[in-house]
């Protein structure tokens, strides 16, 4: 089978990480081992399969809208930049495990594509997230749409038109990279990024203006105990208003899409049982890269989250009704990435 290069495109963007996201489509093919491999920046999945257990994996296929053909393997070439970063990981190997419409993973990379590894923390996110993340960095990803930091940083879609004044206060303040954690949640896709960098001035943005000629935009509100910094950015009267929310909860720093992005991310945070806890595996010192996606039936992914994952501009690809089909039959996504070793699981409904 050939697998467009658009087409990984779109499945990376999906699980928000290029390479990363890629282990992911490929290794729904997978049964019980799979070996991605490079020769001449063209790339091989080759497939070794159980035979007793091949009726299991068409049903998912066939749940999941994928051509039972790929099982014969998959050749494939991407851009320059996307395979530089993929030939530096392969060759890539993992052993499969399908059990009722879940499919669990292990496997081994041949480089990481991080610099550093960190510990996480436990965080509580909103109920209706989507998608919960955790890298080094994550500013970039919001800002510009790139995956998050590796050594192969490419911007790939726009997510904010945010005035410049504002994203250079951003790269000044928030640009970290000893972890942070990352929410899309809601039926408006809202999104917070969550750092544990201490010294950001919040009451800076009041300086902060997306027309010279105009006055700030910010102001400050009290909401149980807790000081918002909103900033409208809106940049003309006939543009839907857009107040980005930022303020303090613990040792974290918040930055929220919306003024009740915030107010959920706080609430979140400081209940006793209205969360989703992330991550939901042992913690340790080595993870670089934890992504979570939930599609379940009470709070699925709408449009809004898939534009958001997977940028507008994929509304202008062809065959995205099939993606579309895929995201759609799939309950939820685990990926865990330490060192050169990363696991996880995709459950089919």
């Amino acid at each position: 089978m050939k697998l467009k290069p658009h087409l990984l495109g779109i499945l990376v963007i999906l699980l928000t990480a290029l390479i990363i996201f890629f282990y992911f489509s490929t290794r729904l093919l997978n049964k019980s081992t799979f070996t991605l491999d490079s020769k001449e920046n063209k790339f091989t999945i080759s497939l070794r399969l159980k035979e007793k257990q091949k009726k299991d994996l068409f049903e998912i296929l066939d749940q999941l809208s994928i051509p039972q053909n790929v099982l014969n393997g998959i050749n494939f070439q991407l851009d320059a930049t996307s395979s530089a970063a993929l030939v530096y990981l392969t060759p890539i190997t993992a052993d499969i495990k399908i059990n009722n419409y879940s499919i669990n993973f292990n496997g081994h990379i041949s480089h990481s594509p991080f610099d550093q590894t960190l510990s996480e923390e436990f965080v509580k996110a909103p109920k209706s997230s989507n998608l919960i993340m955790f890298a080094p960095n994550l500013l970039d990803f919001i800002l510009n749409g790139r995956t998050p930091t590796t050594r192969f940083g490419e911007s790939i879609i726009k997510k904010t038109n945010y005035p410049q004044n504002l994203i250079n206060w951003f790269k000044l303040n928030f640009n970290d990279k000893n972890g942070q954690y990352l929410f899309v949640f809601g039926k408006n896709a809202d999104f917070a990024l969550l750092t544990k960098k201490d010294n950001i001035n919040l009451y800076a943005l009041e300086d902060i203006k997306v027309n010279e000629q105009d006055p700030s935009q910010y102001k400050e509100e009290t909401r149980s105990n807790i000081n918002y910094h909103l900033l409208n950015i809106a940049q003309s009267q006939n543009e839907s208003s857009q107040t980005l929310t930022f303020f303090l909860n613990g040792k974290w720093t918040i930055f929220a899409s919306s003024r009740e992005a915030a107010f959920d991310v706080s609430d979140s945070l400081n209940s006793e049982s209205d969360f989703i806890e992330f991550p939901n595996h042992n913690i340790d010192t080595d993870t670089q890269l934890a992504v979570f996606v939930l599609n379940e039936d009470k709070y699925p992914i709408n449009q809004n989250s898939i534009n958001f994952m997977l940028g507008e501009e994929f509304n202008a690809q062809k065959n995205n009704q099939k993606i579309i089909n895929t995201i759609d039959a799939i309950e939820r996504i685990q990926l865990i990435l330490k060192g050169d070793k990363f696991s996880g699981l995709i459950k089919v409904k």
